[in-house]
């Protein structure tokens, strides 16, 4: 009897800690949509427009050739061949 609540309480933490992240990553998420407002009128245009122009960006940069991306740069810790 003992052990269940003991397995109760664990779950209970589980979900907790879980949330909280979720909700961590949403807040992220929703932080980086604001900072695309421009028009403070119309904040729904100026997300779609930032938004479709960095998808753009991240998909025309995975095809370039000579110009370090994101996408193509090395790693931080590279030691080398």
């Amino acid at each position: 009897m003992n052990n269940n609540k003991h397995v109760y309480a664990y779950c209970c933490l589980y979900y907790i800690i879980h949330s909280f992240y979720y909700i961590m990553v949403v807040n992220r998420y929703l932080c980086t949509l604001k900072e695309f407002v421009r028009n403070k009128a119309h904040p729904e245009g100026s997300i779609a427009e930032a938004y479709i122009n960095k998808e753009c960006l991240h998909f025309c940069s995975m095809y370039f050739r000579g110009v370090e991306t994101k996408h193509n740069q090395q790693e931080r810790n590279y030691d080398g061949p």
